[in-house]
């Protein structure tokens, strides 16, 4: 189970940016999201479908068209008490 804590767009000179901070590795999840999302933001989907691919928790639903050129890992992060 992945619990998204942070999810947001950013419009800069440079671009739109995509940040996104979670409790777990994200393997394919990012180009699945930004995929999903630019096609509500291009009309193909509705927010409601939006909305069903991510109740569904089945990332077979989700489209995974987008390309991993451009992104990154800035950081990771460990919870110092899971090694106490």
């Amino acid at each position: 189970m992945c619990s998204v804590h942070k999810a947001e767009w950013t419009l800069t000179p440079d671009g739109l940016f995509f940040d996104i901070a979670a409790n777990r590795f994200l393997r394919g999840m990012v180009r699945a999201l930004v995929a999903t999302m630019l096609k509500v933001g291009r009309g193909s989907f509705s927010l409601e479908d939006f909305d069903h691919i991510v109740a569904a928790k089945d990332c077979t639903v989700a489209d995974f068209s987008a390309p991993a050129k451009g992104l990154f890992l800035m950081q990771v992060a460990f919870d110092e008490s899971i090694f106490l």
